[in-house]
């Protein structure tokens, strides 16, 4: 179901064009990961090899909060996870904008991977 849905969203005649925000690849050995953060988009996390362990925290955070003056993304100090899934090849996970969230690369040598698709929201703040 889910590349059905991805085609959809990201293929060339998807209705669902102006959403499109940005499409990442994080790829790291066991124990990497960027440390807890919070995205402003709707993301997808498709696990394409290997398996992640992602952490969520069930409270909303404002992401300028948690940014420096250029507007980069730093690091959650407090993040305090409230649920957590082990994702595997062809898994997909929803976070919605500016939930915390983590993930960690488990599997020892196995190189994990995982492909982002962000999507632009309205600001339901």
């Amino acid at each position: 179901l889910w590349p059905d849905v991805l085609h959809q969203i990201w293929g060339d005649n998807g209705g669902w064009r102006w959403r499109r925000d940005d499409v990442m690849a994080s790829v790291a050995s066991d124990g990497g990961g960027v440390g807890p953060h919070v995205d402003s988009s709707d993301v997808f996390l498709l696990q394409a090899s290997g398996r992640r362990r992602w952490s969520v925290q069930l409270e909303y955070v404002d992401e300028a909060a948690q940014s420096d003056a250029a507007g980069v993304c730093r690091t959650l100090p407090d993040f305090k996870a409230d649920a957590a899934w082990v994702l595997e090849p062809g898994d997909l996970l929803y976070v919605p904008p500016y939930i915390p969230h983590e993930g960690v690369a488990l599997g020892g040598a196995e190189v994990c991977s995982t492909l982002s698709f962000g999507l632009r929201t309205y600001d339901s703040k």
